[in-house]
């Protein structure tokens, strides 16, 4: 449910916000950074498939030793499917493909159920190290009346509902503008709700969801180096654009 990664001494780690299958786009800005497999980390916010039109490449980077990911709610959707009783399957399914997951359905019975065991292993929070700092990657948030990491992750591990529930689908500490920063953790990287750039960052917590409508300006894939503090915005018309995290302003919406 919670990993830790060792220190990466020989490369970089990337963050990468929601995947949601967009492959090209993937390998636009891995490209850019000039990524190198054999010594880099590339860390996702979950959601890794649906919309985009290449989930099972997508996918298939989970064999990758070099790739990790937290479990977001679309990944949740289909271990839910898998789990359901054959009553239940069918409204969870509709569910899915309202959501663009329609390609899932199409695959061989056989390998649905290889994707939700392979799935159901993703953990809920990586912890990364940046140097002297600790950063932790989850899909969603930490809920609004938790403002210590160790609070959380008690939560996690004792399987509380509104922990798991804030962690996979929560957006009220956003939306409720929570001014308190997390203590405990000196970054919180998550996905899920998305935002524009100039106003990812609030307090210690970067949201790197940037899957605004698509003719929206900024809308695109972001990707955060741990070192730089540099994030690469590609956009639909893999058009790169870099920004200066340690230079955003926190924001505070009204």
């Amino acid at each position: 449910m919670i990993v830790s990664l060792l220190p990466d001494t020989a490369g970089r780690d990337f963050i990468l916000g929601d995947l949601h299958g967009r492959w090209t786009m993937l390998e636009a800005l891995l490209s850019h950074v000039h990524f190198e497999p054999q010594r880099d980390r590339l860390i996702v916010t979950g959601d890794l498939f649906d919309r985009g039109d290449s989930p099972l490449e997508c996918l298939h980077l989970l064999n990758q030793p070099w790739f990790f990911s937290v479990r977001g709610n679309h990944e949740q959707n289909l271990i839910n499917w898998h789990r359901a009783s054959h009553s239940a399957k069918m409204s969870k399914k509709e569910q899915i493909i309202a959501d663009g997951g329609g390609w899932f359905f199409a695959l061989a019975e056989d390998e649905r159920a290889a994707l939700c065991e392979k799935i159901e292993n993703l953990p809920m929070v990586i912890l990364v190290s940046a140097g002297e700092r600790r950063l932790a990657v989850l899909h969603a948030e930490i809920p609004e009346n938790m403002h210590h990491f160790d609070e959380f992750l008690q939560a996690l591990w004792q399987q509380h509902p509104a922990a798991h529930h804030s962690c996979l689908v929560g957006r009220r500490r956003r939306r409720l503008t929570v001014s308190t920063p997390v203590a405990g953790i000196d970054l919180v990287i998550c996905g899920h709700t998305p935002v524009e750039p100039s106003r990812c960052l609030r307090e210690n917590t970067l949201n790197l969801d940037f899957g605004l409508p698509p003719r929206h300006p900024q809308s695109g894939l972001g990707l955060f180096d741990t070192a730089s503090e540099t994030l690469c915005l590609c956009s639909a018309g893999l058009t790169i654009t870099s920004l200066d995290c340690s230079r955003i302003h926190n924001v505070h919406e009204t």
